[in-house]
């Protein structure tokens, strides 16, 4: 057998093992320069070999904020380091003597928990969210495509908000707050306008102030419900109304089936708006720039 050579080997009572210090003109500590190291073994297979019911190693900073940090490969014996659940790999803060913030990896099904010692999924994420940074999200690619041309398979955005209406002409004095969740690069909107300040103009009525740009090759339609309008005739009977975003200049616009000519559509006017009373509701979906 090798020997080990030490400057000193202190004896400890109790429990405590004794102590092997290093050569005092030495810059490191113990130091193995070949084979396995065995802690609770003496037949380690490799190079640290620490065994034992819930072997744990445990890491601290003793500096300003440091923690305690333990490693456990945890069985089925009782005790706060048993806890992890038999079979799992756990990191966790042991700062406070318990289980604190926990990574585990389980030995069956390979799950990982985060913040959970028993995670119910392959990836289990508890009390708390996942972040992840501008142009990155999850990665659908090994799923099967459509008979379409893909462009993309990355869902890489989730928002939900508030947005707030406007007119190219005149303003909206009841405007109610729109609604938006977007899902990847589909935006879905309702918003509530009435109280139109313009009623003479002969253009077009175009709503304003979208929470994201629409993709200029892609336009959208949906249905909508208005009140105190008249159609091209100057009826107040609209023939099948329709929300249409303009891309092109990213507004909301209603048109109807044209009662002169039966072949087109016709735009909704700021005369055609009768009073203040006058109001259009709007739920539309549209993919963004």
């Amino acid at each position: 057998m090798s020997k080990i050579n030490v400057s000193t080997i202190t004896n400890r009572t109790g429990t405590s093992g004794p102590v092997l210090s290093g050569v005092t003109t030495a810059t490191n500590g113990f130091h193995v320069t070949g084979g396995n190291v065995g802690i609770g073994t003496d037949n380690p297979e490799r190079t640290l070999s620490v065994q034992g019911s819930n072997a744990m190693i445990q890491i601290e900073g003793t500096g300003g904020n440091g923690k305690q940090w333990s490693i456990i490969s945890s069985d089925d014996v009782t005790g706060g380091a048993a806890a992890a659940g038999p079979g799992n790999f756990v990191i966790y803060d042991d700062t406070s003597g318990g289980l604190g913030d926990v990574l585990t990896l389980t030995g069956v099904g390979g799950s990982m928990g985060l913040g959970t010692q028993e995670p119910g999924a392959k990836l289990h994420v508890a009390a708390g969210n996942i972040k992840v940074d501008n142009g990155y999200g999850i990665d659908f690619s090994a799923t099967g495509n459509g008979s379409g041309t893909m462009t993309s398979e990355l869902l890489d955005d989730y928002e939900e908000g508030t947005w707030t209406p406007g007119t190219k002409q005149g303003t909206i004095s009841n405007a109610s707050v729109g609604a938006y969740i977007k899902v990847g690069k589909l935006c879905t909107i309702t918003a509530y306008c009435t109280g139109f300040s313009n009623t003479t103009s002969g253009d077009t009525v175009e709503v304003t102030g979208l929470p994201f740009a629409a993709q200029a090759s892609d336009a959208a339609v949906a249905p909508v419900m208005i009140r105190y309008m008249n159609n091209e005739n100057g009826s107040t009977a609209l023939t099948a109304p329709i929300g249409y975003l303009a891309t092109s200049d990213a507004s909301l616009r209603v048109y109807q089936q044209s009662v002169q000519n039966d072949l087109n559509y016709d735009s909704l006017k700021y005369e055609d708006i009768l009073n203040a009373s006058a109001s259009i509701r709007w739920t539309l979906t549209y993919i963004t720039a």
